[in-house]
């Protein structure tokens, strides 16, 4: 009887666990420094995510002294996608996947876009794994 209450407890937390995700709240509270890749030095990238589901990125490229940034429309879901959808931006609060396209893209038919899998969130990290299986490391500033 024991062995089942706690294959029930580890089944039911790794229910709780999986289906966390991520809210629009902690995204916005913040913003977030990406400690991890950390490019070796050479460059430093500050993410600053809108309410008004517009995510900014802010590359510095230490040795030339040079800041570009662009801007993003996101929004949040709790299954993997294939594709930006637009009809979503803006949708949910929450979510295991935060799923972003260049504001520039967005008209065209082939929109580039990136979609990041919650990892694990704490008050002050925020870990995210690519489509490529790369780890992404944010830290809040």
């Amino acid at each position: 009887m024991k062995k089942i209450i706690l294959l029930f407890l580890v089944v039911c937390n790794c229910l709780i666990c999986s289906s966390a995700g991520i809210s629009k709240d902690i995204l916005t509270a913040n913003t977030w420094k990406v400690v991890y890749p950390d490019f070796h030095g050479n460059k430093i990238h500050i993410i600053k995510v809108y309410k008004d589901n517009t995510l900014e990125i802010r590359v510095t490229y230490v040795t030339l002294n040079e800041t570009v940034s662009a801007l993003f429309k996101y929004y949040l879901t709790d299954k993997k996608t294939s594709e930006f959808d637009i009809d979503k931006v803006g949708g949910a609060d929450t979510g295991c996947y935060l799923v972003f396209a260049n504001t520039k893209d967005l008209e065209a038919k082939e929109k580039f876009f990136v979609c990041w899998e919650n990892i694990s969130t704490d008050k002050n990290i925020i870990e995210f794994r690519d489509e490529a299986g790369q780890k992404w490391l944010l830290e809040k500033q």
